[in-house]
């Protein structure tokens, strides 16, 4: 199947933000864009929010650093075999900035998220 595009993050400093569409891959593209100068030391936080199939948990997992670049970043996610035996089969991700981040909170920092779905046997 190829590349599919799960959606567009705009993080904020004070609470985590989620991107609504479920992440099914394991292979994920990350691009960056943001308004004015380089963000500098700043990151973003991503992680993946576990979900059973009937209402979000507070179960996390993966939560990776996303340093500011304008080259496209490939990020290999696999699922926790543990947590789809529980019942945890969906994920989703959030993202807020980094505290280092705060002073570019409004430079409108996007972080744009595609996943790979390879073609079924």
């Amino acid at each position: 199947m190829g590349w599919s595009t799960l959606g567009t993050l705009t993080p904020a400093l004070d609470n985590w933000r989620t991107l609504n569409a479920p992440a099914a891959g394991e292979l994920f593209r990350i691009s960056q864009s943001w308004s004015g100068e380089w963000p500098g030391t700043g990151f973003i936080q991503l992680r993946l929010l576990y979900a059973n199939n009937e209402f979000y948990e507070d179960s996390y997992f993966e939560t990776r650093r996303i340093y500011p670049t304008t080259d496209e970043r490939l990020l290999y996610l696999p699922f926790n075999p543990v947590f789809a035996s529980a019942g945890y089969t969906v994920r989703y991700f959030q993202a807020r900035l980094s505290f280092r981040a705060r002073v570019f909170e409004s430079a409108n920092w996007q972080v744009a998220l595609d996943e790979f779905l390879p073609d079924a046997p």
